[in-house]
């Protein structure tokens, strides 16, 4: 019964209790279903061949979504269905081995050469069920239940029923299985932290490590930038989204998060007004009807919008027709950020949960690895919130505040530009012009050597404001390198706004540069991600973007179009597009018949194979042991026999199937036992009665051991 306790808590842990359930019925059916099939070398090549095909099924399936961790171990917690059809073989067959090469073609290849040739062939045979215990055992910890208090107790148990198992009931040593106890447990100690430290690794890294910018795992609470690094910064070169103009024109820059709050440390985070906590802003994005998919509409299709200063957007506005109006689409995960217009309108979207901040960042929950969302903007309003209030008299907005680190150098240059006395777009203007002329576009950055080490000491003692005026690297950057990546410029822009008397915020997105010759579809790659800075229009009452970054910048981030780049976006846009295509619900009715079609011929196909086998063989076995076939007390045990050594293999004679008893009670009464028992059945007539006597006996005292 080790096995199918195994294979329920597989099925616990991996919150599949009903596939455990059945994998622990049919692992562990052979101690009460009388059937048995004669396997051979072609049988076990089959199932694995199963096997393989199911794995490379699902492994096609769940990568049509998106490759990550957690498509990974998806695939890893289900090794133990995979592998079913191998242990059918084994607790269903005559033998409890099979051929090693079964695994391998090349190896069968080289064995049936060899015979042809002449040559001696040896088989290297091996038990596969003591594989598949440890596999499941092993790929429970991939479960999603993993982490349940009760995972490591219950490992622990079922290693303990294995070891006690293995020891034998007549020499079981304490021990010994106290220092295999011991090594167990350390052993899964270690491998439980390795699991935990490998997971934390492949989500990005343990603790919270966001990218600098724009990428695909921005964060909404906080940027981490680069600023104050030193070396070259490489982008990547994957295509995050796609876009198709439905109506032009298509916006310059998609801001996927907005922060109010920087750090000389070089890091944006967000503050929330009114003192709540950053979820408890976030709010979810109104839903109000089915649109722009003419007849193919579904139950669970939505149409979000932002809402407008009065909260609303009068019946019969939500598909503004002159608004300009464009298609997105690209792979997300759960609590992603999607790259959209600052004056978003509204937008279509198949998504369980769609939610915004004070800010403009908008979240979401998708149903599916890939999403496709129609929007619409330039409306008349913004998708964030106005400036944020002062929390007292003497406070500054959190819009308007300059670090007093910063303070400094940044009043030195406003008052240089003269800025204050200028209107909002001179303002911009100035400010654009006072970059563009004076400074350059660098993705290698050249902080100061002392200055970086200086930092590093303060980084070691965990001070994080003891740097102020000319020795920040805002400051190193503005007086001294003037040479810098968007971080820099986007970052310097909204500080000088501020101290202009401007509310401004940092924001990161994409640039739109890219346009697919084939497909007409614009692309946002690592490549084209970017930070810029939204300025408050105090007149119109909106916000604007403010990118004062030179246009340099935009070749100097050029990526390497070669032939496996090429593949690559091909392979990635067949993927997205099949999985909407697949998840269209007109379509995935359809896709599901064929699916469970060919699933259920094969399973049919199968079945009707091992019923014909299997009734040749009942039928076989039958007509032998119905031929001149003398009983005895011994012969009556064999289903009690069979469930403490397992069923007898074919042609294996009774006597020697019998013996292997003796690691479960008296040898020397076995021994006597299958003597008489041979005396009886061979030589009928000279045995008397007494011997019989004595061989029922002998067998009591046997099912008492």
């Amino acid at each position: 019964m080790l096995m199918g306790v195994t294979l329920i808590f597989w099925g616990w842990m991996t919150d599949q209790p009903l596939v455990g359930l059945i994998l622990a019925f049919l692992m562990e059916g052979p101690h009460w279903i009388p059937i048995r099939w004669n396997f051979g070398e072609k049988a076990y090549v089959r199932a694995w061949s199963i096997s393989v095909a199911m794995m490379l099924l699902t492994a096609i399936i769940l990568a049509l979504g998106k490759i990550e961790p957690e498509t990974v171990r998806i695939f890893v917690s289900w090794m133990p269905v995979f592998l079913a059809p191998l242990q059918f073989t084994q607790v269903y067959g005559f033998s409890d081995r099979m051929p090693l090469s079964t695994f391998s073609y090349f190896s069968r290849k080289k064995m049936a050469l060899d015979h042809a040739l002449g040559m001696t062939v040896h088989q290297l045979l091996i038990p596969f069920t003591p594989v598949y215990f440890t596999l499941t055992l092993l790929f429970t910890a991939a479960g999603r239940n993993a982490y349940h208090p009760m995972f490591f107790p219950g490992v622990l148990v079922l290693i303990l029923w294995c070891l006690w198992a293995l020891i034998g009931k007549g020499v079981r040593r304490k021990s010994a299985l106290a220092l295999s106890m011991i090594l167990t447990v350390t052993l899964a100690a270690i491998g439980q932290w390795g699991l935990i430290m490998a997971h934390a690794w492949l989500n990005g890294g343990i603790g919270e490590q966001s990218s600098h910018y724009g990428g695909d795992v921005t964060r909404w609470h906080r940027s981490n930038t680069n600023i104050g690094q030193v070396g070259k910064i490489k982008q990547s070169a994957e295509i995050f989204w796609r876009i198709r103009t439905e109506q032009a024109p298509s916006p310059a820059l998609l801001m996927t998060a907005a922060y109010n709050k920087y750090v000389p440390s070089g890091q944006w985070s967000y503050d929330t007004p009114d003192q709540l906590t950053q979820e408890e802003d976030f709010l979810g994005v109104a839903a109000v009807g089915k649109l722009d998919r003419g007849n193919a509409q579904a139950e669970d299709e939505k149409l979000y919008y932002t809402p407008d200063k009065n909260g609303i957007i009068q019946v019969g506005e939500e598909a503004r027709n002159d608004l300009p109006r464009f298609s997105i689409r690209g792979a997300t995960d759960t609590d992603a950020l999607l790259p959209l217009p600052g004056s978003l309108y509204t937008m279509y979207a198949n998504v369980q949960d769609l939610e915004v901040n004070s800010v403009g960042s908008i979240r979401i929950t998708p149903r599916h690895a890939v999403i496709d969302t129609i929007v619409r903007w330039d409306g008349p309003f913004d998708r964030e919130q106005a400036p944020f209030p002062p929390q007292t008299d003497d406070d500054h907005s959190l819009d308007e505040f300059v670090p007093p680190q910063e303070r400094a150098v940044i009043r030195e240059i406003v008052d240089s530009l003269q800025l204050h006395q200028m209107p909002i777009e001179q303002k911009i203007e100035t400010i654009r012009s006072y970059f563009s002329e004076n400074f350059t576009y660098s993705t290698y950055l050249r902080i100061n050597t002392q200055l970086n080490r200086k930092w590093r000491k303060e980084q070691k003692n965990e001070r994080y404001r003891s740097m102020t005026g000319r020795d920040s690297f805002l400051a190193q950057f503005l007086l001294e390198e003037k040479s810098g990546h968007c971080e820099y410029f986007a970052t310097a822009t909204t500080l000088l706004l501020r101290q202009a008397g401007v509310p401004a915020r940092y924001c990161v997105g994409f640039s739109i540069q890219e346009t697919d010759p084939k497909t007409g579809e614009l692309v946002l790659r690592g490549t084209h991600a970017h930070a810029w800075c939204r300025a408050w229009d105090e007149k119109n009452k909106r916000w604007i973007d403010v990118d004062t970054t030179p246009p340099s910048w935009i070749n100097a981030e050029q990526w390497n179009n070669n032939w496996r780049q090429k593949i690559t976006d091909t392979l990635q846009r067949w993927r997205e597009d099949f999985t909407v295509w697949r998840t269209q619900p007109e379509n995935q009715a359809m896709a599901a018949t064929v699916f469970y079609s060919i699933g259920g011929a094969v399973l049919a196909w199968v079945a009707w194979r091992l019923w014909k086998t299997r009734t040749r063989i009942r039928k076989q076995f039958s007509q032998k042991r119905s031929i001149g076939v003398v009983k005895t007390p011994l012969s009556e045990l064999e289903k009690w026999i069979a469930k403490k050594i397992g069923p007898r293999p074919c042609g294996m004679p009774f006597g020697t199937w019998v013996a292997q008893l003796k690691n479960h009670g008296d040898p020397t009464l076995i021994e006597e036992a299958v003597q008489i028992h041979h005396q009886l059945r061979y030589d009928p007539q000279s045995s008397g009665g007494d011997l019989r006597e004595k061989l029922l006996e002998l067998c009591r005292n046997l099912k008492k051991t």
